[in-house]
């Protein structure tokens, strides 16, 4: 860690780095990884699984844009519009499916206060290292279900495209825009948790039901993204095609 970073944010202090480590290893610990080196073998090994969908499915559709290139071209923008759809609700699914696992670790739980709550810490400084570590763990598993497919299906689209070759200014562009789409897609379904989460603890607040929070919270997460993930399958192909119509 650079010397000047440490004393902008005056690390003897503050103990802000300290804080963020603490909350963002708390994030992998929950009931379904095991603790300890087994945990974080277990954390290598999701972060390995979880882009393979969108390389595969990669693979899987370059006959296709060969085959526009080839002989059906006017289909292209609708093909493409499609693909892309499934892409973004792939990655708010499995990001969606995240914040729900990590659902106790969102917030700051009994423990932490009770840990935290007597030590001379400021409590701004708290919850920027919570905030923090909810940002490095998004954007990790954002980049990492992501960031391949964002770069490889641009090129495979690009090859469904008339004419002799696509200019590298038109190529950034689509990596761009589908990163962007793909990203903000996800960003969006892990603040929808955090937010409803927020929302069951301010209603926590006047009510004596604190203590049944994260199960209530479990039970109506799990239940609406089992619900929404059918319906965002079924209608991206048809929201895409009405788009391009």
């Amino acid at each position: 860690m650079p010397g000047w970073f440490q004393k902008r944010i005056r690390r003897d202090q503050t103990h802000f780095l300290g804080l963020t480590r603490h909350f963002f290893r708390q994030l992998f610990e929950n009931e379904f990884i095991s603790r300890g080196s087994e945990a974080r073998l277990g954390v290598v090994h999701v972060l390995a699984l979880l882009p393979l969908p969108g390389i595969f499915y990669t693979f899987y559709i370059i006959p296709t844009y060969d085959d526009i290139r080839l002989f059906f071209p006017w289909q292209f923008p609708a093909v493409s519009l499609i693909d892309q759809c499934r892409y973004v609700t792939f990655s708010m699914i499995v990001i969606g499916i995240i914040a729900i696992l990590e659902w106790d670790a969102l917030f700051l739980d009994p423990r932490d206060y009770a840990i935290l709550g007597p030590l001379p810490l400021k409590g701004p400084i708290i919850f920027a290292a919570k905030v923090t570590s909810l940002l490095l763990f998004l954007s990790l598993f954002i980049v990492d279900v992501g960031g391949i497919p964002a770069v490889m299906y641009p090129l495979v689209e690009s090859t469904g495209i008339s004419g002799p070759y696509v200019p590298f200014l038109r190529l950034s562009r689509m990596v761009l825009a589908h990163a962007i789409a793909v990203f903000g897609g996800s960003i969006f379904m892990f603040l929808f948790f955090v937010a409803i989460q927020g929302i069951l603890i301010l209603r926590a607040l006047i009510s004596p039901a604190r203590r049944s929070l994260p199960c209530s919270g479990f039970s109506i997460g799990l239940p609406l993204r089992l619900t929404l993930t059918p319906w965002l399958l079924s209608n991206a192909g048809c929201c895409a095609l009405q788009s391009v119509g």
